[in-house]
């Protein structure tokens, strides 16, 4: 969750107040409010996970939790009557201040991770996949927004993180099976980067089915350094491929929005701001400007929370303390979808949803937040789909 499309903390009566008095946005004195007021080096990063222990993991065999629901009237599929995995890597969801890195463990980040991500991102695969989620000491979401030294060190220290959950996942639990990367915002970061430095072992690259790369805008700089493993997807069932696509409301100019993120490459850090971004149509399945028509569409799915008025909270400036937040199950599929149409610069353009829920707290036309949510049901056919023509 690491673009503007963060709005949910700045509507409170004390921003309010304090927009009045300074002059600044609810959204400007809230980016003030989540930014560490101490450098990456002058604070000790939280402890280091260690991966052979289950509770590092907010997903796998034998403790899905939330991961395993499915939408109404979707069959639930048991993980060990699967024929791949997936590596998913999640979204930012700490917006703390006394570290650069979220700790693990009993905190409102967690909660969030396994009440909505998990349910919400995660559980797409379930259908086809063991689902092996890793916890993981994520950058502060500030990061995204004002780059810095300690904005990267932080990025780094999570990207090590993510790099041994990997290597834990390929040595001791993936057993050889074919197997999907997958990962949403911050998590999708994680995953270029994991492509781009991870996959030399020819044997490796063989097993890899493709990689669903959501929501952090793949610019060429990034297809060229995945080059080796995953050229970009442009049909929906070829394989050795990446799917990428970042959503926005018809109308929006997405390619010149205010955007302060920086993305790792092998040539260096570089602010991607107005690049254009390789991705692919996930109604059609075309990576061209091909117009999709919302007859499609197979389903929208969001979480279920058990106190809807917990949302606003979740990415309160500076809090970490669990909210009580439960996932009561998943809403859906959901219809009528989208249209849905690439833009000339690659950004994915969709009609604006009937279901008025889904537009709420959505800033400047980016639904950056629902990327996923919106196409539940057309990537969970996907997956199944790239399964089968790899398997042959």
């Amino acid at each position: 969750m690491d673009d503007l499309s963060v709005t949910s903390s700045g509507k409170s009566s004390t921003h309010k107040s304090s927009t009045q008095a300074s002059g600044k946005s609810s959204l400007q004195l809230w980016l003030e409010a989540i930014h560490p007021n101490h450098t990456f080096d002058e604070k000790t990063p939280p402890l280091e996970p260690d991966y052979t222990d289950d509770d590092m993991w907010a997903a796998k065999p034998g403790k899905l939790g939330n991961a395993a629901l499915t939408p109404e009237g979707i069959e639930r599929t048991n993980a060990e009557d699967t024929l791949a995995d997936v590596f998913y890597i999640h979204p930012t969801t700490y917006v703390g201040t006394r570290t650069w890195n979220a700790a693990i463990g009993g905190n409102r980040a967690d909660e969030v991770v396994d009440h909505v991500i998990m349910p919400g991102q995660a559980s797409i695969f379930n259908g086809s996949c063991r689902i092996f989620a890793p916890r993981y000491r994520q950058a502060t979401l500030s990061v995204f927004f004002n780059p810095s030294e300690s904005g990267r060190a932080a990025l780094d220290l999570a990207f090590r993180d993510v790099r041994r959950a990997f290597k834990h996942f390929i040595d001791v639990e993936n057993g050889g099976r074919p197997f999907f990367i997958a990962g949403h915002s911050q998590g999708c970061a994680m995953a270029m980067r994991l492509l781009a430095e991870e996959f030399d072992d020819p044997a490796l690259k063989e097993r890899f089915i493709a990689a669903y790369l959501i929501g952090f805008k793949v610019t060429g700089e990034n297809v060229k350094d995945m080059a080796h493993v995953a050229a970009p997807a442009t049909a929906a069932d070829d394989t050795g491929v990446f799917v990428a696509y970042d959503t926005f409301l018809e109308g929006t100019d997405a390619l010149h929005q205010p955007d302060a993120a920086e993305h790792w490459a092998k040539s260096g850090w570089f602010r991607r701001a107005a690049m254009p971004v390789k991705a692919i149509n996930p109604l059609n399945w075309k990576a061209d400007g091909t117009r999709a028509d919302k007859s499609l569409h197979k389903g929208i799915c969001t979480p279920v929370p058990n106190d809807m008025s917990l949302l606003p909270k979740l990415y309160a400036a500076g809090a970490d303390t669990p909210l009580g937040l439960k996932c009561n199950g998943l809403i859906g599929p959901m219809l009528p979808g989208t249209d849905a149409q690439l833009d000339e610069h690659g950004f994915l353009k969709i009609s604006k949803p009937e279901q008025a829920p889904l537009n709420a707290g959505i800033f400047g036309g980016n639904y950056h937040n629902l990327d996923m949510a919106l196409f539940y049901m057309n990537l969970r056919e996907n997956i199944a789909t790239r399964l089968e023509t790899f398997l042959g």
